[in-house]
């Protein structure tokens, strides 16, 4: 059985080890536009928030997620959402939907993979992130 838990900014620093190299890979992946200590601090101040799956052998996946508002709307980000095996854990963005449904945001974005597009069949997609490396 898979369990979705987010962590409190002070349980970063014990939880941080667990899930480093998951996230810094995620990291290399995409975008770089934060490093690993980058997301750490975020994590720390509460800027940014990290809900984990796990199961009894440890943690599966994880998802880092922020508030952002703008003076016409708040949303969700979805920063980066990876982990093994999908179909055991996938199910748990619903829980991280509500939460902001809680926060009172307008929507969930989530810059993600193109295969991500396949799994998340009720995200629809808005717009095409286009990146040429300089």
């Amino acid at each position: 059985m898979i369990y979705l838990q987010t962590s409190a900014p002070a349980e970063i620093p014990s939880v941080w080890p667990l899930v480093e190299r998951m996230i810094e890979d995620a990291l290399d992946y995409g975008t770089s536009r934060l490093s690993g200590d980058d997301v750490y601090e975020f994590l720390c101040d509460g800027t940014m928030q990290l809900w984990t799956a796990w199961d009894e052998e440890g943690i599966k996946a994880f998802c880092l997620t922020e508030v952002c508002e703008s003076p016409r709307a708040k949303w969700l980000s979805i920063f980066a959402c990876a982990g093994e095996n999908y179909e055991r854990w996938v199910e748990y963005l619903s829980e991280i939907e509500a939460w902001a449904r809680e926060l009172n945001c307008d929507f969930v974005e989530m810059y993600a993979r193109p295969g991500w597009k396949k799994v998340l069949t009720d995200y629809r997609t808005r717009h095409v992130q286009l990146e040429k490396r300089l």
